[in-house]
């Protein structure tokens, strides 16, 4: 357990330092365009705040994400509503990406508005086996809270 505590350490700490130091470079901006300091730091937290609310659209938006509607891809359904019970996690959204390389990811805010995205590429280039490993992967960072920190780290930019 000692390492699960570990892990969370170093995620709080990247997202934390992240965030530092893109807080330092845009108040350091906006302290240079002429508004105060309180105003550059309290500008700063705002849209960082901003950033990490539209996240979740931002990534959907750049990689065109087609969400699926119930029983449009009933094999990839079945598989991560299997394996999502298993871990005892709620269902994530399910959006697939039209990119042909075998890729999987997810994201969201919290473990009820995640989604797990599956390239095209991934569902048929790979056997069901290879593809249900993938799945359980990425449910696995579900259950650990992995996609908060990438969710936060895609925004910055």
């Amino acid at each position: 357990m000692a390492r699960l505590s570990q892990l969370k350490v170093a995620m709080g700490t990247s997202i934390f330092f992240a965030a530092f130091i893109f807080a330092m470079f845009l108040s350091a901006i906006m302290f240079l365009l002429d508004f105060s300091l309180i105003y550059s730091i309290i500008g700063t937290i705002l849209f960082i705040l901003f950033q990490y609310l539209i996240g979740p659209f931002i990534i959907g938006a750049s990689s065109r994400l087609h969400y699926l509607k119930p029983g449009e891809n009933q094999w990839l359904e079945s598989i991560v509503k299997n394996l999502a019970t298993k871990d005892g996690i709620p269902l994530p959204k399910l959006a697939t990406v039209p990119n042909k390389t075998p890729n999987a990811f997810v994201f969201g805010r919290t473990s009820k508005s995640a989604t797990l995205a599956v390239h095209e590429g991934l569902l048929t280039n790979l056997n069901k086996e290879e593809v249900e490993g993938v799945v359980a992967h990425e449910l696995g960072h579900i259950k650990h809270k992995d996609y908060i920190v990438m969710t936060v780290l895609s925004a910055l930019p």
